[in-house]
C-alpha cells in the first residue's frame, strides 16, 4: 500500500498546482457564469482515458506554442489554451491518452467563445429577425422588426434576445454537441475520427441556426414575453427538436460506422514522475513570468497614442486604465475605445454596461447621416439612458465587425455615444455627426 500512495497522490498534487495557478492567472478572464457551471457539469463524461499508454509528451507542444503566443500577443485565450494543455499533459503522463474531445471541449467553453458568438453572430441574429418578420407579414400578421425587438400593430413591444437560453443557445448547442459525443463514445467504447467530429460541429453550427430562427417565429407569433416560462421552454423544445435530437441519430449512427475501438494496455504504464513534475513547474513558471511581466509592462502601455492625444472642445477628458478615453460634458458621455488587434477583445457596449448592472434592450441597426450605426435603451433602477456604437478610422463609419479586424491601414476605434437625457442618440447624432473634424481626430 504504502508504495502506491506516490502513483495516488503525485498527480492529483500536480493538476491541483496547474488549478490554482489557473485559477489565479485567469481570475479576470474565466468568470462565473451559465457557461461554466454547464462545462463543469459535462467535463465528467468527455474527460475519459482512451489508451492507457505510455508517457506522452504530445501535449507540451501545444503548451509551448500556447505560452509564446501570449508573451508576444499579451492575449489570455493563449493563456487558458496554454493551462488547459498542461493539464492533459500531466493526465496523460499518468493515466494514458485523453483524445480529441477534451480538447474540443476546451475550446468550446473558452469566453472567447462566448465573446465571439455574441459579437459576430449579433448582425446573423438581426438577420433571422428581420427574416421571421417578414414570414410573419407573407401570411398576414402586422409585426415589425427593430432589431432585436418586435412591434405589433397593437403597439405590444418585446425583446427576443434577452439573457436566457436564446441568448445562450450557440453556446448551449455547442456544449450538449459535445456531451453527445462524450456519452456515446463511452456507451460504444469507439472513439470517432476528427474529420467525422468536424463535420458534427459543423452540422451543429446549421441546425442551431434553424433552431434559433424557429425559437424567434414561435415566440413572436405566441407573443411569449422574456422572463416567462413559455419564453424559456419554447427556446428548449426549439434547441432539443431542431439541434438535440438530429446530432444525436447523426453521432449513433456514424459511431457504428466510423468510430474506432479504443485499446487497452494490459501492461503497467511507465511513468516519469521526477521529468512530469519538473516539466510541468517549469511551464508553470514561464506563465507566471510572463503574466507578471506583461502585467507590470500594462501599467506604462500606451494603448494608442493618437487617441490618447486627442481634446475634444466642450467635453472633459478622462482617461481610463484599460487605454478607453472618456469624454463628457452636461448631454452626452462619448467612450473612445482603443484599436485592438484581430484575437483581442474589444468590449462591445452592449455586453460592457451589462456588466455595469444596466440592462440593454432594444438594440438595432439603423442609419444616422448615411451611416449605420448600433442604437439601445440601457435601463438601471429608475434610470434609462439612451445609447449609439459605432466603429470608427477617420475615413470610414462601420458596424461590420469583419471589416474592422480584418482591415489595412489605419485602425479602426470603437466610438460608444450615450445620451444623458430623454432625447436619445436620435435626437444628438445627427448634430454629431455635422462636425467631421471630430470624427477623423482620433485616427488623424
Amino acid at each position: 500500500m504504502i508504495t502506491t500512495k506516490p502513483a495516488l497522490y503525485f498527480p492529483i498534487l500536480l493538476l491541483s498546482l496547474i488549478t490554482l495557478c489557473g485559477i489565479f492567472l485567469l481570475r479576470d478572464y474565466v468568470v462565473p457564469s451559465f457557461q461554466l457551471i454547464l462545462g463543469l457539469m459535462i467535463a465528467p463524461f468527455v474527460f475519459r482515458i482512451k489508451e492507457k499508454a505510455n508517457y506522452s509528451g504530445r501535449c507540451l507542444y501545444p503548451v509551448l506554442i500556447f505560452s509564446g503566443l501570449y508573451f508576444f500577443l499579451t492575449t489570455p485565450l493563449f493563456l487558458y489554451l496554454a493551462l488547459g494543455c498542461l493539464l492533459f499533459y500531466v493526465i496523460e503522463s499518468f493515466y494514458g491518452k485523453i483524445g480529441i474531445l477534451p480538447f474540443i471541449f476546451l475550446v468550446c467553453f473558452s469566453p472567447a467563445l462566448y465573446y465571439f458568438v455574441n459579437v459576430f453572430t449579433f448582425s446573423l441574429r438581426l438577420g433571422l429577425s428581420d427574416y421571421v418578420s417578414n414570414c410573419l407579414h407573407a401570411v398576414g400578421y402586422a409585426v415589425r422588426s427593430c432589431g432585436n425587438y418586435f412591434i405589433f400593430s397593437d403597439g405590444c413591444k418585446f425583446n427576443v434576445d434577452k439573457t436566457c437560453l436564446g441568448l445562450n443557445m450557440f453556446n448551449t448547442g455547442l456544449a450538449l454537441t459535445t456531451l453527445l459525443i462524450g456519452l456515446n463514445e463511452k456507451r460504444s467504447g469507439k472513439s470517432l475520427p476528427i474529420n467525422f467530429l468536424l463535420l458534427v460541429f459543423i452540422l451543429a453550427i446549421v441546425f442551431l441556426v434553424a433552431a434559433n430562427f424557429i425559437r424567434i417565429l414561435v415566440i413572436v407569433l405566441f407573443k411569449a414575453m422574456p422572463n416567462t416560462a413559455a419564453h424559456e421552454v419554447i427556446g428548449m423544445f426549439a434547441l432539443i427538436l431542431c439541434m438535440v435530437v438530429p446530432i444525436h441519430v447523426l453521432i449513433y449512427y456514424g459511431a457504428k460506422k466510423f468510430g474506432k475501438a479504443e485499446s487497452e494496455n494490459k501492461n503497467a504504464p511507465e511513468i516519469r514522475y521526477k521529468s512530469t513534475a519538473i516539466l510541468t513547474i517549469a511551464m508553470l513558471a514561464v506563465m507566471l513570468g510572463s503574466f507578471f511581466k506583461l502585467e507590470k509592462e500594462s501599467i506604462i502601455k500606451v494603448y494608442d497614442s493618437k487617441l490618447e492625444a486627442l481634446e475634444l472642445p466642450g467635453f472633459s477628458k478622462t482617461k481610463n486604465e484599460d487605454g478607453v478615453v472618456e469624454f463628457r460634458n452636461a448631454y452626452v458621455l462619448l467612450y473612445i475605445k482603443p484599436a485592438v488587434h484581430l484575437l483581442e477583445s474589444d468590449h462591445p457596449p452592449s455586453m460592457c454596461w451589462k456588466g455595469s448592472g444596466y440592462d440593454v434592450d432594444e438594440i438595432t441597426e439603423v442609419t444616422i447621416a448615411n451611416r449605420k450605426i448600433l442604437t439601445a435603451i440601457i435601463r438601471k433602477d429608475s434610470v434609462t439612458h439612451y445609447t449609439a456604437w459605432w466603429y470608427d478610422n477617420g475615413s470610414i463609419q462601420t458596424t461590420d465587425q469583419w471589416k474592422v479586424r480584418l482591415s489595412g491601414g489605419e485602425p479602426f476605434r470603437m466610438i460608444n455615444l450615450t445620451a444623458t437625457n430623454q432625447g436619445g442618440p436620435g435626437h444628438i447624432l445627427p448634430e454629431f455627426f455635422k462636425d467631421k473634424a471630430i470624427l477623423s481626430r482620433p485616427a488623424s
